[in-house]
């Protein structure tokens, strides 16, 4: 538009960075979601030349596909996964419309602009369709850093906050529930926060987020 003023050579370095993502696309990345949310992340090479409305927009443009992407997985997960008990096929679909719309989104939209759209994160996704919020914080926090990352631990326990809120603040059910995960996978979890205690400094290792939760009964 006339408020974005890009030069010839910053048009070029993105363009530049454009094609570098379709050489990828045709090497392998075959999955829809998966180029559309790892897109952003070829383009921040040109975006640090562009002056700040031109990155505005360019950032504006990448979540916006991030929301659409989680708006449609959600729907999609909603309809093809296993009706959990109590439950009904339509309550699941009515649940992820409520995500669409809750503060979640701020969460889950930041997930699928690096890369994990629900469709990336099944087992999370589930979780949080059917109100486990317990299984779902452990899943993005602890299960979603395959290439094992410092900086990924860091945005993963930050953006399960963004999705599910601090445990510190959930009821007493869904701190209990947190509790039984920790004390069920209290191995794995110690070693993930042993490998990047940066991510879990000031109280906020699993153990210290459910002291004295109880067992929920």
């Amino acid at each position: 538009g006339a408020d974005w003023n890009m030069s010839a050579k910053d048009y070029a370095q993105l363009t530049e960075a454009a094609e570098i993502l379709n050489r990828a696309d045709a090497e392998g990345l075959g999955d829809r979601e998966r180029r559309d949310t790892i897109r952003p992340m070829v383009k921040l090479i040109a975006i640090p030349k562009l002056n700040e409305t031109g990155r505005d927009h360019i950032v504006r443009q990448e979540i916006g596909k991030a929301e659409q992407i989680v708006n449609r997985n959600l729907v999609d997960k909603a309809r093809t996964m296993p009706v959990p008990e109590g439950m009904t096929r339509a309550g699941l679909i009515e649940r992820a419309k409520e995500i669409s719309a809750s503060p979640a989104m701020g969460g889950l939209v930041s997930l699928a602009y690096n890369a994990l759209p629900p469709s990336k994160m099944p087992k999370a996704t589930a979780h949080l369709l059917s109100g486990n919020r317990a299984g779902a914080y452990y899943e993005i926090v602890y299960r979603t850093n395959a290439n094992g990352q410092p900086g990924h631990a860091n945005r993963r326990a930050a953006e399960a906050v963004d999705t599910l809120g601090d445990p510190k603040d959930w009821s007493p059910a869904d701190r209990a529930a947190l509790a039984r995960i920790f004390r069920e996978n209290a191995d794995v979890v110690g070693r993930y926060e042993a490998r990047y205690p940066d991510a879990f400094r000031g109280g906020r290792t699993l153990g210290e987020l459910t002291a004295g939760a109880g067992d929920g009964t």
